[in-house]
C-alpha cells in the first residue's frame, strides 16, 4: 500500500517530504524518489551530489538509473 502513495502526491517535493517522515518511509520510498528524479532527464540529485562531493547520493542516483556522464541540461540553475 505504501508504494501507491507516490501516485497520489502532487509533486516531487511532497514525496521528498514524505520520505523524511520516518525511517520506514525512507527505506521504502527513497529509491522511488531517486527513480522519479532520474526520469526528469536532468536528475537534480546527481548534479547536486557531484557539486558538493556527496558520494553516497551519487551512488543512489546511479543505482536509480542516472547516467554518470550526463550533462546538466535544465535551464534552471542548480
Amino acid at each position: 500500500m505504501i508504494y501507491e502513495i507516490p501516485r497520489h502526491l502532487g509533486s516531487f517535493q511532497e514525496l521528498a517530504s514524505l520520505v523524511r517522515v520516518s525511517r520506514r518511509f525512507y527505506d521504502i520510498l527513497n529509491p522511488v524518489l531517486y527513480k522519479l528524479d532520474c526520469k526528469t532527464g536532468s536528475p537534480t540529485a546527481l548534479f547536486w551530489a557531484a557539486m558538493i562531493g556527496n558520494l553516497r547520493t551519487l551512488e543512489l542516483s546511479h543505482a536509480a538509473g542516472a547516467n554518470l556522464e550526463q550533462a546538466w541540461t535544465s535551464r534552471r540553475p542548480l
